[in-house]
Formats: structure tokens, C-alpha cells, sequence
């Protein structure tokens, strides 16, 4: 054993019997572990693993070993309580040491290294971020798309008079190096990392600390003017709804950048009413469809980035296992840091709430851009708008009834894209807007839509704007009532327009849709390059091929999947309660209903279908109509 880090203690833990607590390494350097002494009993230390970056995770396994070992359940609760106010004191010093290092860097830099003018660093900056992008390709290919976001994110912070938070979140398949990407810039010194928390965290009413001590405990101070690093977000997005619903109305009320208060009957109101700025890199595999549907009550302030997915080879895979993955990433974190410290050093610079920034140049902004990210951000309104519908033969005008959230005022989204834009500027040192900027913008609008949405959408761009139901029906793989559902969809969302023709050979009339005139600028070639062949997709495939038919397994569900299965159907269900009287509100679609198993990341799209037959073959639910379901009474 390796000893680490021994931890200060107060009088009151030692008046629990307490002697020493200190961090040890095993000698295979895989684990640390904390160590807990107690008096009389000090060459048997009780033992359990420590999570740096989460003293949640820590307190549990600390909770069991002392309990275990003969304390109280409340002398436990007790020491957790006083040992947390330690951890959080330790941890807040050891993150001021690492600033400190990288700023008084910074500053050794600044007077070394002296630019004639802006234009000289800028050209110096530009040969770094090439460089970087050079090693980030040797090495690691599949995060340059990621990374170039997040740091995109983080310049947003460095632009000047900037007061609209930023809250971008990368989404890509599991061990797709979400997490590297945030891990590299976390050590950076305006950044803020965190592997666990809650909402409520960000302004504290815990009952065990003073109203002093919450000053010193809440989250919402301590990210103001950094780079907010979070990578797993799953936890946050896949608790009940009532809890969701409260964890999203608070991100998206910080992120107005006005800060936030709230009460409670411990503390009374307690929070920060003051410009709060502030960037959020966040990492998840996908976002629940649950989460779209509250963000259209509650606002969409949220934006995602789909790391693009590329199939390895097995070539491709053994030579990756003679290779030295740290070694990889060693590399790109040192040319990324020689990168970071050389925007430091930009001879206009403007020190501005502790960070350099620089003034923005609008007069130089390309008109041709900015028209693109008006485009971009109207679309955005469209794609995320939430649109239900039911199956009701002739209602407003067609088969399906159907009821849409207010549709989004384009103009935040547009203010959020361009600052995003800005960002992606400051990359090389410019400071205005140009066309070079537009990929990042679009792939993070055509991100953070809907993935079916999106996947429509491309299919109309690849079909010059126009499709017929049998078109949607062999590209997702679905029933023709279900392809009509879909385009009843995209028409009440106000992108396209429907309309019926003979196709040729053909004496009966076909249903269409075609893109709304307003948006023809997406088929042009200027946008085509603008994507750069972007295909935001994620798991599920982009292209035309039908979804494999349904299977039967005579293996019943486990335990966990009917449990997740009822929780579905029952969350439909009482969604479906506002829906006008003469709707069947307990008749579930069973599209909705795989969809949603799907979204729960419990289930791939056949094992949602498997699970929906058997639990009709086992009389749990009754079939109403083809693809249309009940709970059996």
C-alpha cells in the first residue's frame, strides 16, 4: 500500500473515535482506496473505495465499512456529514493548486512571448490548431469532431460582453470517447468538473449545514465564468418523471444566465440574483423522448452534438490492441495544452471576470454567414417542435387528430448559434464570422432535433424535397397507417405540406409531402458542403434499409424488462389523459410504445418488438386494432 494524501480532521471527528483518514494506492495503481484509523485500533484500519470526483459514491461504501465495523448508523451519518465539509475544503485547494500552476504559466508566457500585432498571433494560433488537429487524427480520429465542439464551447466564455450561458451536450454510442473529450479539457484552469450531481445542488437547502456553510456548498457560484464539465449525464435523464421535470426546470432557468433562487422550509429562499455566465460540456449516449416533450413545455435551452459513427474494421481493431492508448492520449493533451496557452498569450486581449477575451468585430462579420444561422436557427424551431398524434378518421382535414406545442421564437436559438459560431471563430484568433464557422453550427442544429425527425428530413433532402408514404414506409420500416402518422407529423410541425398525385402506372392518387418553399435553401449545393456529409444519426441507420422484421422468442421478459415495460406503457397512458374526450385515451399506438421502450436504453428497436408481442401472447395486453394496444382488465 501507497500512502496518498492524508485528510486535516476536526475535534468532532475525533471526539467519534476517530484517529486518521488518508487516501492509499494499491501497488498495481488501479484503485485508491480511503482509510479510516480508529484510536487504539490503529494497525487495522478500516478500508473503502474513493471516488475523487464524487464524495456521493465515496460516502455509501464509507457508510457500510463503518457501520460494519460496530458504529452507529447516526455516529456514520454524523461522520459523513463533518468528513463531506473536509472533502469539499480539499478538493476546492487542490483544484486553487492546479489553477494557480496553469495561471502563473500563463503569465510567464505572456512576457516571454510578445506579438507585434493581433494578426501575428493570429497566424501563430491558426498553425497551432492545425497542428492539433493533425495529432488529434494520428492518434484518435473519432474525437476531433467532439473536441472541436467542446473547445468551441469553451470559447464562447472568452468572447466579450457575452452573457448567454451555453449548454451543449455530446451525444454518441457507448465507449465512443465522450468522456475522453471532456477529460482532456478538465484540467484546464477556467474548467469546473464534476462526475456526479444533482440539480438541486446548484443552490443547496441541505438541513445538516448552517446557512454559511451552504454558501460554501452550492454548485451555481462555483461555475460561473468556467467551463462546467460533466461526463455522464445519463443518471439525470432517466429518473422518474416528476423528478425530471424538476431537474429541467432549473437547468434551464440557470441557463438565462440570471441566477436562480429557491425555497424551502429549512433555509427559507436561498440563491444568487446576478448575471451568472457560464459554458456546460456535458456527455451522454442519447436523450429520452421524454425529455424533448418536457423541454417543450419548459423551454429548449439544451443543445446536442451526435458524434458521427464509423464502423471498425477487425484489421482496424488488432492493430488498436498493440497500441498504447495512453500514449495517444498523452500526445493530444500536451499539443491541446501548448494550443490553450497560446490563445492565452494574445497581445489584445482584455481581462474581463477573470478570463481573457476579445472584443467582437461585428462590422466584419460575413452577411452570407449570418443569413445561414438565421436558416439554421429556424429550422431548429421546426425539428424540435413536439407534435402528438392520434389515429381519427377525417378530423382537422386529414386521418390523424393531432395537438403541437407552441411553436419556439427563433431568435434565442439564432443569438445561442451564433455564439456558438463566435466560439469556433476564436479557434484560430478571428474575431468575427465567417462561412468557415457554419459546419459546427449545422451539425449541431441537425444534432439536436429528434433523431427520427432528422432522419425525415434527410430523407426529403435526398429525394429533392419530396416523398410519397410508400418512400417513409421502406425507409423506416414501418406499416403505411404508422407512414401516414409521420407525415401528419411533419406537417402540423410546419415543414412540409401535403398533398396527393397519380404516380405513374399507377391509377390511384399516392400521398406526399414536400418541403415547405420556405425551406428549399437546404437543397441547395451551398448547404450541402456546409454539412460537410453530416449524417447525426447515431445508432440508428441513416440509409435506406428497412428495419428488420419482428422476431419471437419463446424466453420470457425478465423481471427488469416488465417492469420498464409497465412503466412505459403506464407513462403513455397518463400523457395520453390530456387528449380530447373522444379519443380512446387508453388505446396505446404501438410505435409509440417501442419507441419509448427504446428511448429507455433498456431495449434495442427488435427487442421493444419482441417484448410488445409476447406481452400480448401472455394476455397481458389486448390488440385493439393492427398495431394498437390496451391493458387487459
Amino acid at each position: 500500500m501507497i500512502e496518498n494524501y492524508e485528510f486535516l480532521l476536526t475535534e468532532e471527528i475525533k471526539e467519534l473515535g476517530i484517529s486518521r483518514v488518508y487516501t492509499g494506492v494499491h501497488n498495481n495503481g488501479n484503485e485508491t482506496i480511503l482509510l479510516i484509523e480508529r484510536k487504539g485500533l490503529e494497525s487495522h484500519p478500516l478500508q473503502c473505495v474513493y471516488n475523487k470526483t464524487s464524495f456521493k459514491k465515496t460516502a455509501k461504501e464509507l457508510e457500510l465499512a463503518l457501520t460494519t465495523a460496530g458504529f452507529e448508523v447516526r455516529q456514520a451519518k454524523k461522520f459523513n456529514v463533518l468528513f463531506s465539509k473536509i472533502w469539499i475544503e480539499t478538493e476546492r485547494q487542490q483544484q486553487k493548486t492546479q489553477r494557480d500552476y496553469i495561471l502563473e504559466e500563463i503569465r510567464k508566457r505572456r512576457e516571454n512571448t510578445k506579438f507585434f500585432s493581433a494578426e501575428e498571433w493570429q497566424i501563430k494560433l491558426e498553425e497551432q490548431y492545425k497542428k492539433l488537429e493533425e495529432v488529434v487524427i494520428d492518434n484518435i480520429p473519432e474525437i476531433w469532431a467532439g473536441l472541436e465542439f467542446g473547445l468551441s464551447t469553451l470559447r464562447i466564455l472568452n468572447i466579450l460582453g457575452c452573457n448567454l450561458p451555453f449548454i451543449g451536450l455530446i451525444l454518441g454510442r457507448p465507449s465512443s470517447y465522450k468522456t475522453q473529450i471532456i477529460s482532456l479539457l478538465s484540467k484546464w484552469y477556467c474548467a469546473y468538473y464534476t462526475d456526479d450531481f444533482t440539480a438541486k445542488s446548484f443552490v443547496s437547502h441541505s438541513t445538516s449545514a448552517s446557512k454559511e456553510e451552504l454558501d460554501e456548498i452550492d454548485m451555481l457560484p462555483r461555475i460561473k465564468n468556467r467551463l462546467f464539465l460533466t461526463p455522464e449525464l445519463a443518471p439525470t435523464f432517466t429518473v422518474k418523471d416528476e423528478d425530471l421535470n424538476k431537474t429541467l426546470g432549473i437547468i434551464t432557468r440557470i441557463a438565462d444566465g440570471q441566477g436562480f433562487k429557491s425555497n424551502s422550509g429549512a433555509h427559507g429562499q436561498r440563491g444568487y440574483d446576478q448575471n451568472i455566465m457560464f459554458a456546460w460540456l456535458g456527455a451522454v449516449v442519447d436523450i429520452p423522448y421524454k425529455v424533448y416533450k418536457m423541454l417543450g413545455n419548459l423551454g429548449f435551452k439544451l443543445y446536442f452534438f451526435r458524434l458521427p459513427f464509423k464502423e471498425k474494421t477487425e484489421n482496424d481493431l488488432i492493430m488498436e490492441m498493440s497500441e498504447d492508448f495512453s500514449d495517444k492520449i498523452n500526445r493530444i493533451r500536451s499539443t491541446l495544452f501548448e494550443y490553450l496557452y497560446l490563445f492565452e498569450t494574445g497581445p489584445h486581449l482584455i481581462y474581463d471576470n477573470e478570463l481573457n477575451k476579445i472584443e467582437w468585430d461585428n462590422s466584419r462579420d460575413d452577411y452570407d454567414a449570418k443569413r445561414c444561422i438565421v436558416k439554421l436557427g429556424k429550422l431548429l424551431g421546426h425539428l424540435r417542435c413536439i407534435a402528438t398524434t392520434w389515429h381519427t378518421e377525417g378530423t382537422q382535414g386529414s386521418d390523424y387528430g393531432y395537438a403541437v406545442s407552441q411553436p419556439e421564437d427563433p431568435r434565442r436559438a439564432i443569438t445561442v448559434l451564433q455564439n456558438l459560431a463566435r466560439g469556433h471563430a476564436l479557434l484560430t484568433g478571428r474575431n468575427y464570422i465567417s462561412l468557415e464557422d457554419i459546419p459546427i453550427v449545422a451539425k449541431t442544429v441537425l444534432s439536436t432535433a429528434q433523431t427520427e425527425r432528422v432522419s425525415l428530413f434527410y430523407l426529403l433532402l435526398d429525394n429533392g424535397g419530396d416523398v410519397s408514404t410508400d418512400d417513409i414506409m421502406e425507409y423506416l420500416g414501418v406499416s403505411r397507417p404508422t407512414a401516414g402518422r409521420t407525415m401528419t407529423e411533419l406537417s402540423v410541425v410546419g415543414l412540409v405540406e401535403e398533398y396527393e398525385r397519380k404516380e405513374q402506372n399507377n391509377t390511384q392518387f399516392i400521398k406526399h409531402v414536400r418541403l415547405k418553399e420556405n425551406f428549399n435553401w437546404f437543397l441547395s449545393e451551398e448547404f450541402q458542403k456546409l454539412r460537410e456529409g453530416f449524417v447525426p444519426i447515431g445508432y440508428k441507420k441513416a440509409n435506406k434499409e428497412k428495419i428488420p422484421p419482428y422476431t419471437h422468442s419463446n424466453t420470457d421478459p425478465s423481471s427488469d424488462q416488465i417492469d420498464t415495460f409497465w412503466s412505459t406503457f403506464l407513462s403513455i397512458q397518463k400523457e395520453q389523459e390530456s387528449l380530447p374526450s373522444e379519443i380512446d385515451r387508453d388505446t396505446i399506438s404501438g410505435e409509440v410504445l417501442r419507441q419509448r421502450l427504446v428511448d429507455t436504453c433498456m431495449f434495442q428497436y427488435n427487442d421493444a418488438a419482441m417484448i410488445v408481442e409476447r406481452m400480448y401472447k401472455l394476455g397481458s395486453i389486448d390488440k385493439v386494432s393492427y398495431d394498437t394496444y390496451r391493458r387487459k382488465k
